[in-house]
């Protein structure tokens, strides 16, 4: 079965469905990693109203709290987007990757950069998602 038609260069229709499918699946994951990137905003003004409301800001546990609270966002941020990706890896691997042989993560990277090469108007655009295209041609195993 081949994923990719020569003449063309898009997907086989039975591939796109069972993509769009994934994609379906795993629209939780990526709603829940599109919400963390909230954390940091969110969190930053959480600390600055705390120390607003708890009185003046002296030197010891309160400030070393509150610096470390706001350090702290960027890797709750990050953690919870790993998580977001493991879990679509783990659906990936579980239900997809053993009709198709291949990740349906990197399958649905290729189709956003096919989608986003067709769309794009200038060269260095252009040559952006191809070269993205050529990777995730590679990683698949397409070799065209």
């Amino acid at each position: 079965m081949s994923l990719l038609t020569e003449s063309k260069k898009e997907m086989d229709p039975r591939l796109i469905s069972l993509l769009e499918r994934f994609e379906y699946e795993t629209e939780l994951y990526d709603r829940i990693a599109s919400y963390a990137l909230l954390v940091i905003p969110v969190g930053a003004v959480l600390v600055a109203l705390m120390l607003m409301l708890s009185g003046p800001i002296v030197t010891g546990l309160k400030l070393y709290s509150a610096i470390a609270s706001i350090m702290s966002l960027p890797f709750i941020t990050y953690a919870i987007s790993i998580y977001a990706e493991r879990k679509k890896h783990e659906v990936s691997e579980k239900r997809y990757k053993p009709v198709t042989g291949i990740c349906m993560c990197d399958l649905s990277q290729l189709r956003y950069h096919m989608i986003r090469f067709k769309k794009s108007d200038n060269y260095t655009e252009k040559a952006r998602h191809a070269r993205m295209i050529e990777y995730y041609e590679r990683k698949i195993g397409l070799n065209i």
